[in-house]
């Protein structure tokens, strides 16, 4: 277990490094971030949000494209404020009167009054679900804290949401990737588990290994080329061979119908434990290496005979067996 526990935390470096760098180079964060926040504010209000001089900050519009894309995230306090800023600059639905514009320093209690003026005016009538959102939280605030407050609360619950998105996509892309890498490098779990129950010397020097890498912080998933040195010097039946092979060879390529059903399972269930991520696999390897480590704990050496050994000789018997 601590040799295939091994094998998935290196595999899944390699395939979180590669999926950082997708992430990157296609912006998924940035796509979620902006999917999480039309769901808040509408498509109407959303472009205005990204356009606003607080959140256009965030973003590089030096770097040449695909990188000057919108911000990978928003903290809520930002978000508040610009939102609240977006109210305030709104104009009435047609038909309302305009809202007059507040002092150029206004007060707490006078930003709070106009807030709840404007949305009273259906300032946000393009934006209902944001509007009615506002108009329940500043009428229920007490003062202008209150009411960012609850707006915070409103935004980071939203963002808890978008997180779970992004963590299901993350986990879809892990094994994608996975299934890719495993097969190209045949990491089939049931030849690699038949390895180490059988090679004595294989899974040692595995396991050493493996107890090396617990003993100390979790490995940077940036580090990929040491990662693949390690698979290299695992001594496992990782690679393809061509050609014919001997029938006990795990690297050779499948040749009827049983043995292909085999050879995809195994490379599923290793596909399918890199999609759980290098984290889960750390302390998973942590946890088993420690048991290993921990051993049978030692019994106390008994230093004589209890009292009352020569008058109770049954018991005494009965002791020394337990």
């Amino acid at each position: 277990l601590i040799g295939i526990f091994f094998l998935y935390l290196l595999l899944s470096l390699v395939v979180s490094a590669i999926n950082e760098g997708f992430a990157g180079l296609f912006g998924w964060r940035s796509t979620y971030l902006e999917r999480g926040i039309r769901s808040l504010l509408g498509a109407a209000l959303t472009g205005r949000f990204f356009e606003h001089n607080l959140i256009r900050g965030l973003r590089n519009d030096e770097a040449k494209l695909p990188f000057n894309r919108k911000p990978s995230y928003v903290s809520a306090s930002t978000f508040t404020e610009t939102v609240l800023d977006l109210v305030r600059k709104a104009q009435p639905s047609s038909g309302e009167p305009p809202v007059p514009d507040a002092p150029s320093v206004p007060s707490d209690d006078v930003v709070l009054k106009d807030v709840r003026q404007r949305l009273e005016t259906g300032a946000l009538a393009d934006a209902p679900l944001l509007g009615d959102a506002l108009q329940v939280f500043s009428s229920a605030a007490k003062d202008l804290d209150d009411f960012k407050t609850r707006v915070d609360a409103w935004f980071e619950e939203a963002m808890s949401r978008v997180s779970g998105w992004y963590k299901r996509y993350t986990s879809l892309m892990l094994f994608l990737i996975g299934l890719v890498l495993v097969s190209v490098i045949n990491a089939d779990t049931i030849s690699i588990a038949s390895t180490l129950w059988r090679n004595a010397a294989v899974r040692a020097a595995v396991v050493e290994q493996a107890g090396t890498v617990a003993q100390g912080d979790q490995p940077d998933p940036d580090q990929v080329r040491d990662q693949l040195r390690e698979l290299d010097e695992l001594n496992l039946p990782l690679g393809w061979r061509l050609g014919a092979g001997r029938q006990a060879d795990p690297t050779r390529w499948p040749v009827n119908l049983p043995e292909y059903g085999i050879k995809l399972l195994g490379l599923l269930i290793t596909a399918f434990a890199l999609s759980f991520g290098s984290a889960f696999w750390f302390d998973l390897l942590k946890k088993f290496v420690g048991i290993r480590s921990s051993g049978a704990e030692p019994q106390p050496a008994q230093t004589g005979p209890p009292s009352g050994a020569a008058e109770r000789p049954q018991r005494l018997e009965i002791v020394t067996r337990t």
